[in-house]
């Protein structure tokens, strides 16, 4: 019997696949994740990052800019420009954790001076025990002891701790220790748990629980044998398997020096022969559309197996090892007044990496120069407002994606009260993406 070909990452059309998520519309699917469009733009840019695609000048340019927009005068950023509240400027919505540090990796800056006074800032102690508090009797993380243990959060956990014992100084290597130990009352217990996250993947019966309504118990045989063809990962008992589990799971064992118990062949193959789609990227489970959670997750898990053509992996942060070593340089400059700008790597070969401006002319600044005041809106700028073509907006359809959210909001997040709403949206995308071929022979 002749044995099957080998499993095999098509880059290229993962490749393809990013960039065009990277230039182009987004399905309408993604309507409901407007409030997260920085989350969803980090994993874009750290999933070409991990594929080694470097962006433009012009892209690292529009990036860095839109990104600074985002910033929020309270402190930390917001996670889109249409996540604000009645009567507030789009810039002034609620700033939020999740998308200060996606922010953050996307400059490929982090506030401090070059030293470790920042966890002073911490209650070490009261981190460390609301995690050690989360730990269930199976021996997983959930969010609350009293809540279901997830994977998820067990990764969530664990890398929190890890980062603990992180310095400052760091590139990306090392960190975990005491902080693990004193925050993971039952360490081999949640390597246990996460051990059997892993299963035996069988089509047939994957093929038959799709096909049940409403059900999602399947419990096969764990994957522990190295005669597996395919192995998956769920994320709870009795689930079915989950592209990004392979990245939760795989993760956290990693941190917990529990690398050993992952079946990696099988797992490797279960990402490239079962949820690696045809066009690039990762679908949720067999069968599935490619989205950009799974995507991500999916080309991260792999990275953190040791696939050829994807960098390394910094497994507390989920992303590559050369996004936070890129940080660690630029974190020396910060705090001197003056703005540093990364050259290109086209540029690196006529100029200085770093270029120091002690009065900004770049529009990319995080501060205007004080020699230059904001136009007031006079008649003129109002003609050129109202003149220039929708389609040369970021997104000329964000009033109807508001109308939206207003209308779920008043009902109470019932998407069936919205449908009309929702279709205006989708109508509005379609027809200026049919207007900007026509302008501009191609997608933004």
């Amino acid at each position: 019997m002749a044995s099957p070909p080998p499993s095999v990452l098509d880059r290229a059309r993962h490749v393809s696949y990013w960039q065009r998520c990277q230039r182009s519309f987004l399905p309408t699917d993604y309507t409901s994740n407007d409030s997260s469009r920085l989350t969803l733009a980090f994993f874009i840019v750290s999933a070409l990052d991990l594929l080694s695609v470097p962006l433009t000048a012009g892209d690292r340019h529009a990036v860095r800019k839109w990104v600074l927009s985002l910033q929020h005068p309270g402190g930390g950023f917001c996670g889109s420009a249409t996540h604000a509240l009645d009567g507030q400027r789009a810039g002034l919505g609620t700033a939020n954790l999740a998308a200060t540090s996606f922010a953050l990796l996307l400059l490929a800056s982090v506030a401090g001076g070059g030293e470790d006074a920042w966890v002073e800032d911490v209650d070490v102690d009261a981190l460390v025990g609301h995690v050690r508090r989360g730990q269930t009797y199976d021996g997983g993380l959930a969010e609350t002891s009293r809540h279901e243990s997830h994977a998820g959060y067990a990764y969530c956990g664990v890398a929190a701790l890890h980062m603990l014992d992180r310095p400052l100084s760091s590139s990306g290597i090392g960190g975990g220790g005491k902080s693990i130990e004193s925050g993971i009352g039952d360490r081999s217990a949640l390597v246990d748990f996460l051990a059997q996250r892993q299963f035996r993947y069988l089509a047939r019966e994957e093929e038959a629980c799709q096909a049940s309504d409403g059900d999602n118990l399947i419990e096969h045989r764990l994957g522990f044998e190295q005669d597996c063809s395919h192995v998956g990962c769920n994320g709870r008992w009795n689930k079915k398997a989950d592209t990004c589990y392979c990245w939760w799971v795989a993760a956290a064992l990693d941190m917990l020096d529990g690398r050993d118990v992952v079946n990696e062949g099988p797992a490797r193959r279960y990402l490239l022969d079962i949820t690696q789609h045809r066009i690039g990227g990762f679908a949720k489970s067999a069968g599935g559309p490619p989205d950009l959670f799974h995507s991500y997750l999916g080309l991260a898990a792999l990275a953190l197996l040791g696939e050829q053509g994807l960098r390394e992996m910094d497994v507390a942060l989920c992303c590559s090892r050369h996004m936070p070593q890129r940080s660690v340089v630029r974190r020396q400059f910060l705090g001197r007044g003056d703005d540093i700008i990364l050259a290109s790597r086209t540029e690196a070969s006529t100029s200085p990496t770093w270029q120091r401006h002690t009065q900004p002319s770049d529009p990319m600044a995080s501060t205007a120069p004080p020699d230059k005041e904001p136009k007031p809106w006079t008649d003129e700028t109002k003609t050129k407002f109202r003149s220039k073509p929708k389609s040369e907006f970021l997104d000329p359809c964000q009033e109807a994606a508001q109308r939206s959210y207003k209308c779920l909001y008043r009902n109470g997040g019932d998407k069936s009260m919205c449908n009309e709403y929702f279709q205006a949206y989708r109508d509005c995308k379609e027809a200026w993406t049919k207007r900007w071929r026509e302008e501009r022979g191609r997608y933004w």
